[in-house]
């Protein structure tokens, strides 16, 4: 089920313009539910329910620091028209840079 969705490994949100924000891009047919980005102690640090929304490596408006946080992406694969009834979740490893 990776192949529902990408997420780069590493991000740099600086201001520069470029890798500023991240956010799941979807391989196939895939029907979003959520994004979900948690930090070494497990907090929530950004949620969203909006495709193509992303983390801009900010909590309440204040930079978090560098280092792995951990992301979670659900919702269902969509295969030959039929959506599969199994709740994908797909999960990984994010790296801030600055």
């Amino acid at each position: 089920l990776k192949d529902s969705a990408y997420i780069p490994n590493a991000f740099t949100p600086n201001g520069d313009g470029r890798n500023d924000v991240i956010y799941p891009t979807s391989y196939c047919q895939f029907i979003f539910e959520s994004f979900n980005v948690y930090n070494r102690w497990g907090q929530l640090v950004f949620n969203t329910k909006i495709e193509g929304e992303g983390w801009d490596g900010k909590l309440n408006g204040q930079p978090q620091p560098e280092g792995v946080y951990i992301y979670y992406v659900t919702g269902y694969k969509v295969d030959e028209g039929r959506v599969e009834r199994k709740h994908t979740i797909i999960k990984g490893n994010i790296t801030l840079l600055r």
